[in-house]
């Protein structure tokens, strides 16, 4: 397995350049299944790979005729900009509300470019709050409140590092095909000797020597998108947990809400502090260990917090659905830290 790219956040270059759809994988095996029934497996096994193959490179060659490799999965990721993308599905699951509070305050609806981040503070901490009163006893009531608006802030904090909120990019629909296509191209691609530039080069003699490479130097499958997302989250969160800023954060309540991610960024990543953080306060709530999340193990954590995240993935961030939100300018300044009381 290749090593982390030091300079991006919570993914394994494995992770975001071998990812396919499941789906697409599975019709496409039960297909040669039923039409290659008399060969043997190992015949099968190739006769799958060369089908797969020589779709994918369609794909790849429309997105990029002399076969550069698409850009990388992690920029589509959630994780590449998590607290905006969770700011705005919030701003969609309050549509209507956030559409009359606005009306309310500056005589229109969205699209609105003057909005402010503390207008967004205000309106998302009164129905979380609710939500969370609603789901919790009166026991649990003050501390749930208190992680939600911490979660707030810390998640506005993060999507204001730029002036603009905006959805993530939706990539290609020839994306993931290419992606296929590259994950075994990009293996082999160092022993193409050719003086043909490869717009030049036919695809079934680029299939052809992809699969008499594979035959001597075979590779693993590429893994699935949710499969790549989930070893993301989870190697990300890992990272922060082994730091020294991860240990900080463990140990002492200050640090966990008094000083600003900013200042807990790792030297190895510019977003696994975020990953870590966010999630910590969007689901510590939930958890139901012995004892106080803190005091679990690292993998313990980690795949509680994967898990969480991943089913907020499946249901929500990871699906093709669109969030039917607007972009908004907001200030450089950063919502500040509010003081409430719940007693």
């Amino acid at each position: 397995m290749m090593s982390p790219r030091n300079n991006i956040g919570p993914y394994s270059e494995e992770a975001y350049t071998l990812a396919i759809e499941p789906a697409e994988s599975s019709e496409q095996t039960e297909e040669l299944l039923d039409t290659e029934s008399g060969n043997s497996p190992e015949e099968t096994d190739r006769l799958i790979l060369q089908e797969t193959i020589s779709t994918a490179i369609i794909s790849a060659r429309e997105m990029n005729p002399i076969l550069d490799p698409p850009p990388p999965l992690e920029i589509y990721s959630p994780l590449s900009k998590l607290g905006a993308t969770l700011i705005l599905q919030l701003l969609d699951k309050y549509r209507v509300k956030w559409e009359i509070f606005n009306q309310r305050k500056w005589g229109q609806t969205p699209p609105i470019k003057h909005s402010r981040d503390t207008d967004i503070f205000d309106f998302l901490t009164e129905q979380e709050i609710d939500m969370v009163q609603r789901d919790s006893s009166e026991d649990t009531f003050n501390d749930a409140a208190r992680d939600m608006i911490r979660f707030l802030e810390i998640a506005l904090e993060d999507a204001t590092q730029d002036s603009t909120l905006f959805p993530l990019p939706k990539p290609d629909p020839r994306y993931h095909n290419a992606h296929i296509f590259h994950h075994y191209f990009s293996a082999y691609r160092h022993s193409l000797v050719t003086q043909l530039p490869l717009i030049e080069i036919p695809d079934c003699q680029i299939v052809e020597f992809i699969l008499e490479e594979f035959d001597k130097f075979p590779i693993s499958e590429p893994l699935t998108l949710e499969q790549a997302e989930m070893q993301a989250v989870k190697l990300g969160i890992i990272r922060f947990l082994t730091s020294p800023q991860g240990q900080r954060f463990l140990s002492s309540k200050y640090v966990q809400c008094c000083v600003s991610p900013l200042r807990l960024q790792t030297q190895n990543s510019a977003r696994d502090h975020w990953t870590f953080i966010l999630l910590y306060w969007r689901f510590k709530r939930h958890w139901k260990g012995r004892g106080p999340i803190e005091s679990a193990s690292i993998m313990q954590i980690a795949e509680f917090l994967s898990r969480h995240y991943m089913n907020y993935w499946r249901y929500g961030l990871g699906t093709d659905t669109d969030i039917n939100v607007f972009s908004v300018q907001l200030p450089a300044i950063l919502t500040p830290k509010i003081q409430i009381n719940f007693l």
